[in-house]
């Protein structure tokens, strides 16, 4: 039947967008998102609102001491200092101590200054809060600031000298794509697209397993097989939950673009202002274009891989661990975010963002970043095309065989004789 395909994308699509989850996720998905994020910042702001506790162990002169207390102490105007400086001498200084202390909550962790910390530069800490980003790089700065005017002291620096030599530099970073995007803007938009592509093509892919898996069970493959070819079957189906992906993305596409636009009186009300002045990346139509294409192309690879991996399980127990090597495959692109926002022109990322299976995640997360080459999106384009036609041919011979077997699941060398078939 020449239209069946059209017919069973039709049903799936018709029944996923009136499913009650579809509507639910769809309208709470960018509120729980948008939630997320203003609960995270929320708290990390309510976080650095408490004073670190910190005990100082000076082994070098009480002079750098006192000057690293002075340093750490020090707060804008109308704030409060962030550090909370604790000298500690003789027993007191004694490392069993002070893990004693640290253990039970008495101060958060200890800095000691080496005897030779004005030539080496090397100091330590050891609290419970070494893993905040935030508070190292605040607390490191700050050493380094003291043990600098050190320097200059030893020098012989005048202590006006000393202020402009250590005057705080402010460096603004934008993308380097004609737009004057702020570096942190592009980075954010970036992770949020990957994000966005990683858990769509996620969800949809084993969306469709599921589907395959519970007709398979309910018998009722074997009534539509009677009026639809296995490949007008699986092709309607993919289409019809690929739209039905498609719709759900561009409802969060929309509302994402709203809260871009109106992110100042949004960002303000948890505390964050000037938000407005944040500029970032255009997104116009080829960016949205390139997000939907990957989303389309990356969803028509796993979801094939899925379907097949729904027709030879007979329960979804089953396909639970049968998928795992599929799913590993985008767990893999999710591993490879931090090689794409170090350095996307990089080699590795270039090769990265063309494998097959990465590229609809990788790659549009590069645009986002930084101008990527005419050449290089054909070829992901062209590569990600063959190995769907490649993959596609593969999973509908599983599936046309797979979908009509019950009891014993195949093996690896069953389902080569299914593709090889024919």
């Amino acid at each position: 039947m020449a239209g069946a395909w059209s017919i069973v994308a039709r049903r799936e699509y018709t029944e996923g967008v009136r499913s009650r989850w579809f509507v639910i996720s769809t309208v709470l998905g960018p509120l729980l998102m948008g939630g997320l994020v203003a609960l995270s910042v929320a708290l990390e702001l309510r976080g650095s609102g408490k004073p670190v506790r910190v005990a100082l162990v000076d082994e070098a002169t009480p002079d750098l001491g006192a000057l690293v207390q002075t340093t750490l102490q020090e707060a804008p105007p109308g704030e409060p200092a962030r550090f909370m400086v604790e000298p500690v001498v003789g027993e007191a200084a004694a490392m069993s101590a002070l893990d004693a202390r640290v253990a039970s909550g008495e101060v958060d962790g200890y800095l000691v200054l080496p005897a030779d910390i004005i030539v080496s530069g090397h100091a330590s800490y050891v609290g419970t809060d070494a893993s905040s980003t935030v508070d190292m790089a605040r607390l490191s700065s700050r050493v380094e600031k003291a043990v600098i005017r050190a320097r200059a002291q030893a020098l012989g620096l005048k202590p006006d000298a000393t202020r402009s030599l250590l005057a705080h530099v402010d460096l603004d970073t934008r993308q380097a794509n004609g737009e004057g995007a702020s570096g942190s803007a592009a980075f954010g938009m970036a992770y949020g697209a990957a994000i966005l592509l990683y858990m769509t093509i996620l969800l949809y892919g084993i969306t469709v397993m599921r589907s395959v898996i519970q007709e398979k069970t309910s018998r009722v493959l074997e009534v539509i097989v009677a009026c639809a070819s296995p490949w007008n079957l699986m092709v309607g189906k993919l289409i019809g939950v690929g739209a039905v992906g498609l719709t759900q993305m561009g409802c969060w596409l929309g509302a994402a673009g709203l809260l871009a636009a109106f992110r100042g009186p949004i960002l303000a009300r948890f505390g964050v202002p000037g938000a407005e002045h944040i500029a970032l990346p255009s997104v116009g139509a080829g960016p949205v274009a390139i997000v939907v294409l990957y989303f389309l192309a990356g969803y028509a690879l796993y979801s094939a891989l899925y379907a097949a991996v729904g027709a030879i399980n007979n329960s979804e127990r089953d396909a639970q661990q049968a998928q795992m090597p599929i799913t590993f495959l985008l767990v893999g692109a999710f591993l490879c975010f931090p090689v794409i926002t170090a350095a996307p022109r990089d080699p590795a990322a270039v090769a990265l963002s063309l494998v097959p299976f990465f590229s609809p995640v990788l790659m549009p997360m590069r645009t986002f970043l930084t101008p990527v080459p005419l050449w290089q999106l054909a070829t992901s384009i062209a590569l990600l095309a063959g190995s769907i036609v490649a993959v596609t041919w593969a999973a509908a011979r599983i599936y046309r065989v797979g979908i009509l077997m019950y009891g014993k699941k195949p093996t690896l060398g069953e389902l080569l004789r299914w593709i090889r078939a024919g």
